[in-house]
């Protein structure tokens, strides 16, 4: 005889005002949650939602900071290579130009800068003891730049555009330990060097670091408003010489 399954009772369908979010969907399909009921898991959705496209801008963003990792260090590793082959090349003095995006930190300051700078002492680290092992760094100098500074406040989640900001310069015959230029008496608005959203005036200009280096260079006097067209700006007391930090 054919097999019958057995006839689980239907449970009663809830009247349409009495769904809520402890109603399960399976007992009747047609039903619709009251705005009140709904508003709290549509709300607990949009959050998830919005994790899940953090997480993935977040995995997107470290693809391509991994990426500018290894540009960087590429680069550094051909500068090295460009060194080791200055005898064949007849090269006395050369500059080299790396660089390193992605330090403009309107959002997400704290993590991208940390993890730039990371990234920076990494590629420098394998740089330097490349240089030592070829026996070169007491000749090398390198010195940090950035288009522009940041603000001290912070725009909600990051920092904007500013003026003066804090660069370093390394080399086997850097005096390194020093800090040169004045910090900030005020921070605040009613600094004497603050115009405003944090936005400090250097107390140095740029003027005195490649004044020192291009004096290391050997740069004679003659070609040095060539090199540094601004210097005229700025009387002796702004400007580093050689031998402060070399």
């Amino acid at each position: 005889s054919p097999h019958l399954s057995p006839q689980l009772p239907t449970p009663p369908c809830p009247q349409r005002n009495e769904a809520n979010l402890h109603s399960n969907i399976l007992d009747c399909p047609d039903f619709f949650w009251e705005a009140e009921d709904f508003e709290p898991l549509y709300q607990r959705v949009n959050r998830y939602l919005d994790i899940e496209d953090r997480v993935t801008i977040l995995n997107k963003r470290l693809d391509i900071v991994n990426d500018l990792l290894d540009s960087l260090s590429a680069q550094l590793e051909q500068v090295a290579s460009v060194v080791a082959a200055r005898g064949t090349l007849g090269s006395n003095r050369d500059v080299f130009f790396v660089e390193l995006i992605g330090f403009d930190t309107h959002s997400d300051m704290d993590d991208t800068l940390s993890g730039l700078l990371g990234y920076v002492n990494n590629a420098l680290g394998s740089f330097v003891a490349e240089m030592k092992a070829q026996g070169t760094w007491g000749n090398v100098t390198i010195v940090s730049a950035s288009d522009f500074g940041r603000t001290l406040t912070s725009n909600g989640l990051g920092t904007d555009h500013a003026w003066g900001g804090n660069h370093f310069v390394a080399g086997g015959s850097v005096k390194g330990g020093q800090v040169f230029g004045q910090y900030p008496t005020d921070l605040t608005d009613d600094g004497a060097e603050n115009i405003g959203r944090g936005r400090l005036i250097p107390t140095l200009p740029w003027e005195a670091v490649w004044h020192a280096v291009a004096r290391w260079f050997d740069v004679r006097d003659g070609a040095l408003g060539s090199v540094l067209p601004n210097l005229p700006n700025f009387n002796a007391s702004y400007l580093l010489d050689a031998d402060e930090l070399f």
